[in-house]
C-alpha cells in the first residue's frame, strides 16, 4: 500500500503501523504520536506530512466503515 512516503521502505514502515493499529485497536491520537516519532528518524521525515497522515487515516477509519 502507498501512504505518500518518499520510498518503498517508508511505505512499508507506515503499513506496519497501520496493521498494528488495526490489530491492537490504537486510537487516532496514538497513531499520530507514533507517526510523530517515526518522522524524527532519518529518511522518514515525511511521516509527519499531512498527506501521509490522511492516507493512514483513510486506511484505518475509512476502510472500516
Amino acid at each position: 500500500m502507498e501512504y505518500g512516503m518518499f520510498t518503498e521502505y517508508g511505505d512499508r514502515v507506515i503499513d506496519g503501523v497501520v496493521i498494528a493499529a488495526k490489530q491492537l485497536g490504537w486510537t487516532a491520537a496514538e497513531v499520530v504520536d507514533i507517526l510523530d516519532d517515526i518522522s524524527t528518524v532519518r529518511g522518514l521525515h515525511e511521516a509527519g506530512d499531512t498527506a501521509v497522515r490522511e492516507a493512514v487515516s483513510n486506511a484505518l477509519f475509512m476502510e472500516a466503515a
